[in-house]
């Protein structure tokens, strides 16, 4: 395989990471709209008064977190 053979690979190989680097910020974005739309949902929950805690779950959350785990 000459020059033009390594030159294709390497096209290949920084297309496949250009492509996984996408994949990636694609995921991050989605990641990032789900959490800005569930805070959103709390927020309005709030401020209908209509938000719960759940007690149970934040103690155990408190418990863990006071245990280092």
């Amino acid at each position: 395989m000459g020059v033009g053979g390594n030159y294709a690979q390497a096209s290949r190989v920084g297309l496949k990471d250009k492509t996984e680097t996408s994949e990636k910020k694609t995921e991050k974005l989605e990641q990032k709209e789900k959490i800005n739309n569930r805070a959103a949902e709390i927020k309005e929950q709030i401020k209908e008064g209509t938000y719960k805690v759940d007690t149970q779950k934040t103690a155990e959350k408190m418990a863990l977190n006071l245990l280092n785990r």
